[in-house]
């Protein structure tokens, strides 16, 4: 897989998974790469990915996810 599909399939997955709820940070990087490795996606791609630490990537990206932009 190309880095650009990597980036694809975890945009996806953060979209089916985080946006439906919230998920403990360790929780969700385990899912996140058992279900990589199924799609043929190496920890090594997956953490080049999220720029080194995938538990705080998903976290940052449940916090954007759950904060409502704007006042209302």
């Amino acid at each position: 897989m190309t880095p650009e599909d990597v980036g694809e399939w975890l945009d996806r997955w953060v979209e089916d998974h985080l946006a439906v709820g919230s998920l403990d940070p360790q929780i969700a990087a385990a899912l996140c790469r058992t279900q990589a490795l199924e799609a043929g996606i190496s920890d090594a791609q997956l953490t080049e990915a999220v720029q080194g630490d995938l538990e705080a990537f998903l976290a940052a990206e449940q916090a954007d996810i759950q904060t409502p932009d704007g006042p209302f």
